[in-house]
């Protein structure tokens, strides 16, 4: 029962002060980026990403017949006017053959901008490596102790010390949980999203070259974009969020160090809510992150 009570206690400091859910949260997202890498990622083994074969084939053979249609009802609609001049049919057509160019290399397109996603993630990446803003250097409290240090029963009746330490522990550990399901979420549905955006890439092409439809395929286009961008966006929050958690719990707590000497300081009554806002606030400075993205190619 002890041993149980320390491991308990021991997690939740870890999840508050060490990797926690800062630390979780990029694992996922570099997980998610993994998956839409081997997804996505042009195999010169064959035309066409693997997954995606299928359904890149079916809208790009619409796309193709869309722009091919659109190319020579305009050249007919013209002609029927007396309109038509060569420089207009050469434009047209250098039109046509850029579009098609574009539409017969997707898969690489699409390759390409998940690739630069990735790279730029892992740049950003706390977990992999040092930030290149530089946000993160010394503005967190560390966990400077192991479960040795906690196991400190001495007595017969000494573990009562550590029931509101325990008890605060699981309260902690049930909405931290809950504050991770909704960063996995967030990062699960824009995964989804870039998928379902990298099989309509082709419409969205397309659609470009019509006046009266320009604005959805460049709609499609920057949401893929975006949506492609976004993880690499998230890490800058994740970045910038123990900074945040910094100055909520700087007060509470004796020294930028969690040790054998202060870590009861933690469980104090009066401490919780603060703590248990620095978790939350990291899904929330994530989430502002993803809408800063949206709205910045959206």
């Amino acid at each position: 029962m002890n041993e149980r009570m320390v491991d308990l206690v021991y997690d939740t400091l870890n999840l508050l002060f060490g990797t926690g859910i800062t630390g979780k949260l990029a694992e996922i997202m570099l997980k998610l980026l993994d998956v839409l890498s081997k997804l996505l990622t042009y195999n010169s083994g064959s035309k066409i990403p693997p997954v995606l074969a299928g359904s890149l084939q079916l809208f790009g053979v619409v796309a193709v017949g869309f722009i091919t249609i659109s190319f020579f009802w305009s050249l007919i609609s013209q002609a029927s006017r007396g309109i038509v001049t060569f420089e207009m049919v050469a434009g047209s057509l250098i039109q046509l053959c850029i579009m098609m160019f574009i539409i017969l290399n997707m898969p690489q397109i699409i390759s390409l901008i998940i690739q630069f996603s990735k790279a730029l993630y892992t740049q950003l990446d706390p977990t992999l490596s040092k930030s290149i803003f530089g946000l993160t250097g010394g503005k967190q409290i560390g966990l400077n102790l192991t479960r040795d240090d906690l196991n400190q029963f001495e007595g017969r009746f000494a573990f009562i010390d550590y029931i509101k330490p325990a008890i605060i522990s699981i309260v902690f550990m049930l909405l931290s949980l809950i504050a991770q399901l909704m960063g996995i979420l967030f990062c699960v549905s824009n995964a989804i999203m870039v998928v379902v955006h990298a099989i309509l890439m082709p419409l969205g092409v397309c659609t470009c070259a019509s006046g009266s439809n320009k604005d959805f395929g460049m709609r499609i286009i920057k949401r893929f974009i975006g949506l492609s961008l976004t993880m690499p966006i998230y890490a800058i929050g994740l970045q910038v969020a123990p900074m945040i958690n910094y100055a909520l719990v700087k007060d509470q707590i004796s020294g930028n160090q969690i040790t054998k000497d202060n870590w009861k300081e933690v469980f104090e009554f009066g401490n919780v809510p603060m703590l248990l806002v620095s978790q939350f606030s990291v899904i929330g400075i994530t989430a502002a992150c993803g809408a800063a993205a949206k709205e910045l190619f959206m």
